[in-house]
């Protein structure tokens, strides 16, 4: 027994399942004499061609990349408006040392330095001037209820009803006091 491709009429191999010379997968049995070898063709093996990928893609985007990562480190150099250094201002009570080009901050505020509270006044910032209410003293009264450092007396107002901010002050610290919201 031998098969034969009806395409080409050649004989083919009876393990092939396909003429290896034209690819004809519909072989005919027949029963024929076995073929001398010389007369049987040799299988070939076909390759079929891969189709290349194309690098065009890969190389974009390493380009892309590239670029990227070179661009980065330059828009930060010339795009940062204190690449020369910053320009400080100084720290104040109520802000850090600051630059005034870009807003960074550097160290602490200052914080209020008060100097010269008393009963009757306020105490003042040194450095910024901001007055403080809460920082004032309490009146010294004697034992007559005048104060020793402004001359108030114990009772809220006098006799044309004027009452002095450290006075006001010192009332709503009782009130406060009273009402036990200290």
């Amino acid at each position: 027994m031998v098969k034969i491709c009806p395409t080409c009429k050649k004989f083919v191999p009876l393990s092939a399942t396909a003429c290896p010379m034209c690819g004809n997968k519909k072989l005919v049995v027949a029963n024929a004499p076995m073929p001398s070898p010389a007369q049987v063709p040799a299988p070939t093996v076909t390759k079929t061609p891969k189709k290349k990928k194309s690098k065009a893609p890969i190389i974009a985007i390493s380009l892309l990349a590239l670029v990227i990562i070179i661009s980065i480190p330059i828009a930060v150099i010339f795009l940062n408006p204190c690449r020369n250094g910053h320009t400080w201002k100084q720290a104040t009570c109520i802000a850090p040392l600051t630059c005034s080009v870009c807003g960074e901050t550097s160290g602490e505020k200052l914080g209020h330095k008060w100097t010269g509270a008393t009963c009757s006044e306020p105490a003042v910032c040194s450095r910024c001037g901001e007055k403080s209410y809460s920082e004032m003293k309490d009146h010294k009264y004697n034992t007559t209820g005048i104060c020793s450092v402004c001359n108030a007396t114990k009772e809220y107002g006098n006799s044309y009803c004027y009452v002095s901010k450290s006075e006001l002050y010192a009332m709503a610290k009782d009130a406060f006091a009273m009402f036990k919201l200290l």
